[in-house]
């Protein structure tokens, strides 16, 4: 009698075990759904935004900067062979 008790709780408790690493790995896969949602979403965003950098890129004309006067970078300093 004693040896079937243990059989039955044992049995239990695989069971409950069981069934509460189906609920585990259950709402887990929910968890892994909306997070690839989320992901994808955040994917159409970013194209959006390279999107719109690209056209900003394609849309700059760049000149080039000709000083009328010398800047101070293009002013020739001579220093003493000393130094």
């Amino acid at each position: 009698m004693k040896k079937m008790k243990m059989k039955i709780k044992l049995f239990l408790v695989v069971i409950i075990g069981f069934s509460m690493l189906l609920g585990v790995t259950s709402s887990n896969a929910q968890e892994l759904e909306s997070e690839s949602k989320s992901q994808e979403e955040i994917d159409r965003e970013l194209e959006k935004e390279l999107t719109k950098i690209q056209e900003a890129y394609e849309e700059e004309s760049l000149e080039e900067f000709v000083p009328s006067e010398p800047l101070s970078a293009d002013v020739a300093v001579s220093f003493p062979s000393d130094i």
